[in-house]
């Protein structure tokens, strides 16, 4: 199987470079090809979504007004804009995602800081890489003391107004799953953000932090300048790969459960002859 140059995708979100990463068949398929998907509306779609809208509109409120009570009227103000049709099966079911929702936030309330003021939420940013476009949507970016600024006053040293400024991403995770801290550096969510937002905002990324609220535990990655050159380099030869790729080879697996394509993939559930193991003691 090979792709056309021209079909190559000129846009490359996380999601993408996730999808070859774990197989790369299945980014042929909904990357290249462009196959229409099969993500039918359900609950956890709907919730999450509310709940990323909910914390965006929250952090838009004047300082004094961002009390934790305040968390839950966000969300239902927000949540029957993402109601839909036949993501629940009873209004029972949708009184649970809701319900569910709610703790999430009040538990967000109890053990972050509500007075951030965030420089930017829910946005946009790109970087061009190998005459591709990485691009991503970071939940909120907050403006931080740089590390060598921050050093330097508490050393009583004089600090240059333009090292002054970082930049702090936060990424909100509704899901159960959750990343080890020695992992984030490589969730390509948190590659992307870092490079599309430095490019966006030529300003130094200082922390990627994500919030998982289901249990209210937060992992951070404090990137050093050399991390940063070296992640580049590393995306740079990702999408040179990606580009010269001619067979898209199928890695079937449990992620197959999430691909927005297995019921056009034939592989999905393919066997090898290693998952044929004879039981041994038969009586045959």
């Amino acid at each position: 199987m090979s792709a056309p140059v021209a079909s190559f995708p000129d846009r490359l979100s996380p999601a993408a470079i996730g999808r070859f990463r774990l197989c790369p068949k299945s980014f042929f398929m909904a990357d290249v090809e462009r196959m229409p998907r099969e993500e039918q509306p359900n609950p956890q779609f709907c919730q999450a979504n509310a709940i990323h809208h909910a914390l965006e509109r929250f952090f838009g409120l004047p300082a004094v007004d961002r009390r934790p009570e305040n968390l839950e009227r966000a969300l239902r103000s927000v949540w029957p804009t993402h109601r839909r049709p036949g993501a629940f099966v009873s209004r029972e079911q949708e009184a649970a995602y809701g319900l569910e929702a709610l703790e999430m936030l009040r538990r967000f309330g109890e053990r972050f800081n509500l007075n951030t003021r965030p420089l930017a939420r829910e946005e946009w940013v790109q970087a061009r890489v190998r005459g591709a476009e990485l691009f991503g949507k970071v939940d909120r970016i907050d403006a931080v003391p740089t590390a060598g600024a921050a050093a330097a006053a508490e050393a009583g040293m004089p600090v240059d107004g333009r090292e002054v400024i970082g930049l702090e991403l936060v990424d909100y995770k509704t899901g159960r799953v959750e990343l080890d801290e020695d992992d984030l550096r490589h969730e390509p969510a948190a590659q992307v953000y870092l490079l599309a937002t430095e490019a966006s905002y030529r300003l130094p990324v200082e922390r990627v932090r994500f919030i998982y609220l289901r249990s209210g535990h937060d992992i951070s990655w404090y990137p050093e300048r050399e991390d940063v050159e070296a992640l580049g380099e590393r995306v740079l030869e990702l999408v040179g790969e990606m580009r010269g790729e001619i067979e898209f080879e199928a890695r079937p697996g449990s992620h197959c459960r999430f691909c927005p394509v297995a019921r056009r993939c034939p592989d999905r559930q393919s066997v090898t002859l290693a998952d044929l193991v004879p039981v041994e003691e038969m009586a045959f």
